[in-house]
């Protein structure tokens, strides 16, 4: 009976269903890990490319993950995240030793973003934050000549150190009246910056930023620690 089964689970093993069987619990594997190496989200998808021998032995060819409204800190939320890793290789002591390519895009909604800053050191000024085609708005009431005075920033992103996403004043005013730069520095030194990715799970590197209406874009690379790529 014993070689039996040892028989029948070599067959298994050398079919192609068997290579389906294995993606099938490596993905499982790793979306279960996903809440705790990125964040809570309300749904994670993985799909992991290579044979059933491949991954067996330590390589798989391509990881794609991809999430929706994911909590990445007590503060940022992004509604959708998308993760590129290739040529994965790891040991038998399930530890990753090669990644060729990690890549990650992500899109933080407007609404996200001021829940960001509402909660950030400015929140006294009712600021609130509109995102538009290449462009960033804010909107605020500082304290001007002793007066609360609507004030309308016009800006850009930028990253700064490789992890951070600050903005940039390009003008200011109130009312019909320019603001001081000084004035417009001054608020932005408080408000920025608008998203801090080294206080992700996961360390990331921004490369890009593309504000488009109501969302901002950010692409980049990531790096995950070795024991998230589980074997079945």
């Amino acid at each position: 009976m014993k070689k039996i089964l040892a028989i029948l689970a070599l067959a298994f093993i050398m079919t192609g269903c068997s290579s389906g069987f294995i993606r099938s619990k490596v993905e499982g594997s790793i979306r279960s890990a996903l809440p705790k190496y990125i964040g809570p989200a309300k749904e994670y998808s993985v799909k992991v490319d290579g044979s059933g021998s491949e991954i067996m032995n330590g390589l798989i060819h391509h990881l794609h993950i991809g999430g929706t409204d994911v909590l990445v800190d007590n503060k940022v939320t992004l509604s959708q995240i998308s993760i590129d890793m290739d040529d994965i290789r790891y040991n038998n002591k399930r530890q990753l030793t090669a990644i060729r390519n990690t890549g990650f895009k992500v899109s933080i909604t407007e609404d996200a973003v001021n829940r960001c800053v509402t909660e950030g050191p400015i929140s006294e000024y009712n600021l609130k934050v509109k995102l538009t085609d290449g462009h960033i708005q804010v909107d605020c009431v500082p304290t001007l000549i002793g007066m609360n005075m609507p004030v309308s920033i016009t800006g850009k992103p930028k990253i700064e150190r490789g992890n951070k996403v600050s903005f940039v004043v390009v003008s200011a005013s109130a009312g019909d009246l320019p603001v001081p730069s000084e004035l417009a520095n001054r608020i932005l030194k408080r408000l920025n910056p608008l998203i801090d990715t080294s206080k992700f799970k996961f360390p990331v590197t921004l490369n890009d930023i593309a504000v488009k209406q109501g969302c901002m874009d950010i692409s980049g690379n990531a790096q995950f620690t070795s024991d998230m790529l589980k074997k079945p």
